[in-house]
């Protein structure tokens, strides 16, 4: 069990510390957080930052359990001593992603399209992916599962049978070839939903009081969830993390 793992002094906790605590990093700030116009997603005391980008995404259906369970989990880590560590996202933009674009300030940061020139904008990138994506023949629905909190800011997500698994896969293998960015973690990426991002490094006690809080608020509120069910995809472009608006998407209709 997942509480069982927070207080006892296994590799995967003390990774968890690690990292709120910035341990085993030389940088001033969290990862993703800078200063206006330094390449992160937001600023030290929690403003987004423009950081413009598409991608493909699952939306959290704001009609389930699970996302309220996702929304009274963020609303008790808002109330910890250690939040002010942490800028929170809004609950509309709770998603799972199954492939990242394009994106990044300076565009590309984080992989770039084997078939066009550095420089390209992103609109005219963004426009050849809404093509290519309304030919493509998915999967058009699988189903995942929580299994517990990686850090206090993100829940996992595991595939909630092998043919999830093999959809999930299949589609990624697709995603990849439609944009020409070919990620080395293409199959052991790890899906997740995330709550927040760390904009602050914490003390190793506060980092250690807030995992211990986080994981009881994933046993109160998401443990019981044993399935939840996505679909269709969604393609997005966006600026902010606050905002992912869908240009398209696959269902069946």
């Amino acid at each position: 069990m997942l509480k069982s793992l927070a207080r006892s002094p296994s590799r995967e906790r003390s990774i968890v510390i690690d990292n709120l605590t910035g341990a085993n990093s030389s940088d001033e700030l969290p990862p993703s957080i800078s200063r206006p116009g330094g390449g992160g997603k937001f600023t030290s005391s929690g403003e987004p930052l423009n950081f413009p980008g598409n991608t493909f995404i699952y939306s959290v259906n704001p009609r389930t359990y699970f996302y309220e369970a996702l929304c009274k989990m963020q609303r008790g880590l808002k109330e910890l001593p250690q939040a002010s560590h942490f800028t929170f996202l809004p609950e509309p933009s709770f998603h799972m992603t199954q492939f990242c674009g394009v994106s990044g300030s300076p565009l590309g940061s984080d992989g770039w399209p084997k078939e066009f020139e550095r420089g390209t904008g992103l609109r005219e990138i963004t426009e050849c992916y809404l093509r290519r994506f309304k030919m493509l023949q998915l999967p058009q629905r699988v189903s995942v599962k929580p299994v517990g909190p990686d850090s206090p800011n993100r829940i996992r997500m595991e595939p909630a049978s092998e043919k999830d698994a093999r959809a999930l896969q299949q589609i990624r293998d697709s995603l990849q070839d439609l944009t020409g960015i070919y990620r080395a973690d293409i199959s052991s990426y790890r899906f997740h939903v995330t709550l927040s991002y760390q904009t602050k490094w914490l003390e190793t006690a506060a980092a250690e009081a807030y995992w211990d809080a986080a994981t009881d608020l994933y046993d109160t509120y998401l443990d019981s969830v044993r399935q939840v069910d996505f679909g269709p995809l969604e393609f997005c472009e966006f600026d902010t993390m606050h905002h992912f608006p869908a240009l398209a998407l696959i269902d069946d209709s």
